[in-house]
């Protein structure tokens, strides 16, 4: 998932929500503790003393974007929308994840994509300012090569239980034959697993310490005794593995650009943004109304 500009615009929405919903009704109280009364005017003065001018500053830039956008006649596609969408689900470990987070920010999933729209539109107007050679591209990867290295990785299933007892019964099942993904299904209670038991590719450091250590140290399709963690009671089988390697260039030439360009558009948009604000009529009067 892309950082920056997005992160922006995500985050002043949370914000706006917030204090938009504080600033209600002047009287209405909020909160009693024993005779004392908190009232919704005391509420937002905390709130604006605490983020609104950060707040503030965002929502301004937010109308700048949109309008840059209009003048631009930047339109981006629902499919680009959906597709980052369904990254930032990825990013926040599932749907349900997401949604918790975003409600308790008091946002929605259209809020989501209506700001992956804005920061798309956004990234369509930079681009035009943003260019990347070879050389460069060469430049990061030398300082960055760490972060290309592929480490060893195993490739894994796992059937979660309860209690011990189940997981010998699953074992015994196993040693006369039975199929690994059938019993998955029927016994597993881990839910983030595929519905196989499968939990992809996953290098040192990912799992927790039993687990890891199990995965790693078993053959390609042996299945392992019970392993006990905090979760419960794991058998694991190994479905693959893959060595560490060394960083290539040729191979990673793609990831390179992609991340190169992630970090001239973050550094572009601030030098767009004060250039916008200087052509743009702002008046905040935040100071003088809280005062």
């Amino acid at each position: 998932m892309k950082k920056g500009v997005k992160y922006s615009i995500l985050t002043a929405a949370a914000s706006v929500v917030l204090i938009g919903a504080a600033g209600c009704s002047n009287d209405n109280l909020v909160a009693t503790v024993g005779e004392v009364e908190i009232t919704k005017d005391q509420l937002y003065d905390e709130m604006i003393n605490q983020s609104g001018e950060q707040v503030l500053s965002r929502m301004v830039e937010k109308e700048i974007i949109k309008s840059e956008i209009k003048n631009e006649k930047v339109k981006v596609s629902e499919d680009k929308v959906n597709e980052e969408y369904n990254h930032t689900v990825e990013y926040y470990g599932g749907e349900e994840n997401l949604k918790n987070t975003l409600e308790s920010n008091g946002m929605t999933i259209e809020d989501v994509k209506s700001d992956i729209e804005l920061n798309l539109s956004i990234e369509e107007i930079l681009l035009k300012q943003v260019k990347v050679t070879e050389e460069e591209l060469v430049g990061y990867f030398e300082e960055n090569k760490n972060l290309y290295h592929t480490p060893e990785q195993v490739s894994a299933s796992h059937i979660l239980v309860e209690e011990e007892e189940t997981a010998k019964e699953v074992k015994e099942k196993l040693d006369k034959g039975a199929d690994f993904s059938k019993l998955a299904k029927e016994y597993s209670t881990d839910e983030k697993a595929g519905i196989d038991g499968s939990l992809g590719y996953f290098g040192k450091g990912q799992m927790v310490p039993e687990f890891e250590e199990v995965a790693f140290s078993i053959e390609i399709g042996e299945i392992s005794q019970p392993v006990k963690t905090d979760f419960g009671y794991h058998i694991i089988k190994v479905d693959d593995k893959k060595a560490a390697a060394e960083a290539n260039y040729d191979d990673n030439k793609e990831k390179i650009k992609q991340d190169l360009l992630d970090q001239k558009l973050n550094e572009q948009y601030g030098k767009w943004m004060e250039e916008m604000k200087s052509e743009y009529e702002i008046e905040t009067f935040l100071r003088e109304k809280h005062n």
